[in-house]
């Protein structure tokens, strides 16, 4: 498997994936976008402001997340995200600053 950046902007990164192995290989094209777009998110019983991101694979989003500064940057600010259908995969229910 074999990994290669073809692309970064300020709001994207394309990441070309190419795996093999004997008879087989196959090509995928990620873009990870971040969006000029904010959102407000209900979780852990406190609404963040996030900033919103889509992933895509060969041109169709597969997941969009929702992250915000307000969570450790350890777990990735994550506080939700959401499948290619729009439901949620995961929502943050709980965090400790660890102080």
């Amino acid at each position: 498997m074999r990994y290669e950046v073809t692309e970064k902007t300020d709001a994207s990164i394309t990441i070309v994936m190419l795996t093999s192995g004997p008879g087989y290989s196959a090509k995928t094209v990620s873009k990870y976008v971040l969006k000029d777009e904010r959102a407000k998110v209900s979780a852990a019983n406190k609404e963040f402001d996030c900033a919103v991101s889509e992933t895509k694979m060969n041109g169709q989003t597969q997941m969009k997340s929702y992250s915000s500064k307000d969570v450790p940057q350890l777990m990735g600010g994550l506080i939700k995200t959401e499948g290619p259908d729009g439901k949620p995969t995961m929502i943050l229910s709980d965090y400790s600053s660890g102080k």
